[in-house]
């Protein structure tokens, strides 16, 4: 009997600091390159099996900020760098690849590529069937994001005029890159455009810009993903996956989940 509560204390005991030992990181923030910090963490996890990486659902860039501002979190995936009212907060913010945005269009869409001035027009509102763009006689369904949101922002810089125009008033305003594919997926003519990295894994159309593919060098529109962390807060293990991140370790995952490291 002896033995026996001998054996259970002991095993208690393993269970116990095995426990202590598991470390977990919880990396909130946005959606917008989400396969690429996906597969930084199972890499990452390979080489420190006792440390965990979740993603949890987004929150976007600037909900993960104020998460590390406010001590809500660690460390954030982000897709931006800081306006100038989270510049006050005091974090680090490193960037390490960049991801592409890409307009994406319902598989029923004969069209590959368009010019800038081709999808300034179809955004606008003045080009409103695929006919008028070599395609067949299909009503165009414009889905595009929030003004604030990090594939806008890309676009505007990006495309020359983009930022100037008007969206068309009929247009669907989407939250997320996964609502952006749900609605192209279902609805015939529809296009919308979010990151690369999810698209590939949709059942849909990526197109190319002024015929440069997304896997070019020269590809036209990119935003820099990063982490984001208080400085006092980069240590042991945190320390150990920002610099597993933004190493040339990492750079072969990257470009496997669809993005270009730095």
């Amino acid at each position: 009997m002896k033995l026996f509560s001998l054996i259970a204390a002991t095993m208690m005991c393993l269970l116990l600091s095995n426990t202590v030992m598991a470390e977990e990181i919880n990396l909130v923030g946005t959606e917008n390159g989400e396969p690429i910090f996906k597969a930084i963490g199972i890499a990452f996890e390979k080489q420190h099996p006792e440390i965990s990486v979740k993603i949890p659902d987004s929150i976007d860039s600037g909900g993960g900020i104020r998460a590390v501002a406010e001590d809500r979190a660690v460390i954030a995936r982000v897709a931006r760098d800081f306006n100038e009212r989270e510049k006050k907060y005091g974090l680090t913010y490193i960037p390490f690849a960049k991801v592409q945005i890409v307009f994406f269009v319902n598989t029923g869409v004969e069209v590959k590529n368009l010019s800038v001035q081709q999808i300034n027009d179809i955004y606008s509102g003045k080009i409103r069937n695929w006919q008028d763009l070599g395609g067949k006689n299909l009503k165009l369904r414009v889905v595009t994001r929030e003004e604030e949101d990090s594939a806008t922002e890309t676009l505007e810089d990006c495309l020359p005029g983009f930022e100037e125009i008007d969206i068309l008033s009929r247009s669907k305003t989407v939250f997320s890159d996964s609502d952006a594919l749900d609605v192209v997926q279902k609805k015939q003519g529809a296009i919308g455009f979010g990151t690369y990295g999810i698209a590939t894994h949709a059942d849909v159309r990526i197109l190319n810009i002024d015929g440069k593919s997304p896997a070019d060098p020269d590809y036209l529109c990119s935003h820099p993903v990063g982490l984001v962390f208080k400085d006092k807060n980069k240590t042991g293990f945190i320390q150990k996956f920002v610099e597993f991140a933004t190493s040339e370790a990492a750079h072969d995952v990257i470009r496997n989940a669809g993005g270009t490291p730095f």
